[in-house]
């Protein structure tokens, strides 16, 4: 532990000042090839940040990134952000779209909170649903004041996947997530990228547009915790805006 370092509460109130959620944290291990920390120490611990709901976007919305009409504002954004977290908690910040290599993200999330994937590749959160995400993670090479009870608490919700209770999405029969996009883009596990674009595209007013992804929005769990509908749209766009090249059906 380092008595100069921020401990874990004190990473928790600097997040929340961005709207973020300090949502796990666990020991490193060799799978994770994660680089040297800048002073040649090894990384010995991880932390998950992200945003559960709409927590972040009252934040983002008025930032710079989102305003100034350049490409790519919530990666700008979580890049920013998570540099400057991790200087104050003396660590390193890993982002999901630096690479590659590419940070095994998702795998990181099934070890910090008890979530599966569900029929969308979305993961599944017990109280927020599909309606949640993760930012970037900040990677220590001193644990910090707090770290073992984090790592704990992180320990006992993933120790819930393995219990008796059954999975939100085991128990759901109607499947309601894979009935709503109109072009059937999803089927269990898998998404049709190319159907999903080609709608778009020829029906730019389409709820599809005016309120984000059909298919999420028809999970009817963590309805507590649905993205505003300008965070919904927001995503929508930077989607569509992503489809630079036409997709050609075959």
């Amino acid at each position: 532990m380092a008595d100069d370092l921020p401990s874990i509460h004190q990473i928790r109130v600097l997040a929340s000042e961005y709207g973020l959620v300090l949502r796990g944290g666990f020991r490193t291990n060799d799978s994770d090839i994660i680089p040297v920390h800048e002073s040649g120490r090894i990384h010995s611990g991880v932390l998950l940040f992200g945003q559960t709901g709409s927590t972040l976007w009252d934040y983002f919305a008025r930032s710079e990134e989102y305003l100034d009409g350049k490409a790519d504002p919530m990666d700008r954004w979580s890049a920013r952000v998570g540099r400057r977290l991790a200087e104050k908690s003396g660590g390193t910040a890993l982002l999901p779209f630096d690479g590659p290599p590419w940070y095994p993200f998702l795998r990181w999330a099934q070890r910090a909170e008890n979530i599966r994937s569900s029929p969308l590749g979305i993961l599944m959160h017990p109280q927020h649903g599909l309606w949640h995400a993760y930012r970037f993670a900040i990677a220590l090479p001193v644990l910090v004041e707090g770290f073992e009870e984090l790592e704990h608490s992180s320990a006992r919700h993933v120790a819930r996947q393995h219990a008796t209770e059954r999975h939100a999405c085991d128990s759901c029969v109607a499947r309601d997530c894979l009935k709503a996009c109109p072009v059937n883009a999803f089927t269990e596990g898998k998404y049709d990228v190319v159907s999903c674009a080609s709608y778009l595209r020829q029906n730019e007013q389409s709820d599809c547009h005016r309120s984000g992804c059909l298919a999420r929005a028809a999970c009817p769990e963590g309805q507590d915790s649905v993205y505003e509908l300008a965070h919904r749209q927001f995503h929508m766009l930077q989607f569509y805006a992503s489809l630079k090249k036409p997709i050609e059906l075959s």
